[in-house]
């Protein structure tokens, strides 16, 4: 996905607060528009951290920027402990849960659709739910015998038989919990998003919405500890680290539509591969 960002004059915002509160919006690959992509919110943050450093003369400048979506609120922080050429980004995202899919004609769709598309036969689906954010992302917990099973080649994927699917708006999100004890993961994923013009996408931020709040109940019950860690188990992959907070502070914002003020922290890196204007007449 693309970020558009801007500042944000919106009246209801107060002058003090206008200096590091931005409006940002998402589009997929297709010119289609999504709620919250995870790494493009990453980018647009380290691109405003690294304007405002040049404008304010001041580098590093402010530590904490606020991004309006078109639902909900996400902050930003500059983590500046860490060391080397790209400073870590902490990012709120909002916590979502799991809700199970209540048609019976829907949910034998998905599973028909879940055989023909990925191979995933019924008995090897342990759950099969949607987000609480109106149903955006199908989720699906399935063994790590028939995750293992999966396609990797495109080619071998029935992506048109994913976007009739009914029950879902976004993208389906395949996981299972790891039994791998050399992969340093607390659960693996996969996105495939056609719906929005992503067959696959490599690393998903915004499915940790989702992925960590599930698997921390699984994976946390025994150990002295709020992070889990995801693996996304692309072509090209990616490690996720996610810290679960359930007592948010009072002036964090990033918040789900049923105001719940737990969310999830996910914490990555960036740097400015290239820049340039565009001019539009």
């Amino acid at each position: 996905e693309t970020a558009f960002v801007w500042k944000n004059n919106d009246a209801a915002v107060g002058d003090s607060q206008k200096k590091n509160s931005y409006q940002i919006r998402y589009f997929s690959g297709t010119g289609i528009e999504v709620d919250l992509c995870g790494h493009a919110t990453l980018a647009a943050a380290q691109v405003v951290f690294l304007q405002q450093g040049k404008m304010d003369k001041k580098f590093p400048g402010d530590d904490e920027i606020t991004f309006a979506t078109k639902l909900i609120e996400l902050k930003a922080y500059r983590d500046n402990t860490s060391d080397g050429g790209s400073s870590n980004i902490i990012m709120d995202f909002p916590w979502r849960e799991v809700d199970p899919i209540q048609e019976y004609s829907v949910e034998e769709s998905i599973k028909e659709m879940l055989g023909e598309s990925l191979n995933i036969n019924e008995e090897e689906i342990i759950l099969l739910g949607v987000g609480d954010n109106d149903a955006e992302d199908l989720f699906v917990h399935i063994t790590p015998k028939a995750f293992r099973a999966m396609p990797t080649k495109k080619s071998d994927i029935n992506f048109g038989r994913m976007m009739a699917c009914p029950g879902y708006n976004r993208g389906i999100i395949i996981c299972c919990q790891n039994d791998d004890a050399t992969v340093k993961a607390d659960f693996l994923s996969r996105f495939f998003g056609p719906k929005v013009g992503i067959d696959e996408d490599p690393v998903t931020g915004s499915a940790h919405c989702l992925l960590a709040p599930y698997f921390s109940r699984r994976v946390l019950m025994d150990k002295s500890t709020s992070t889990v860690r995801g693996m996304q188990a692309s072509k090209r992959g990616g490690m996720l680290r996610c810290e679960l907070l359930d007592e948010c502070d009072k002036s964090n914002s990033a918040v789900n539509a049923s105001g719940d003020d737990r969310y999830v922290r996910i914490i990555g890196s960036a740097l400015i591969a290239s820049s340039g204007e565009l001019h539009i007449q």
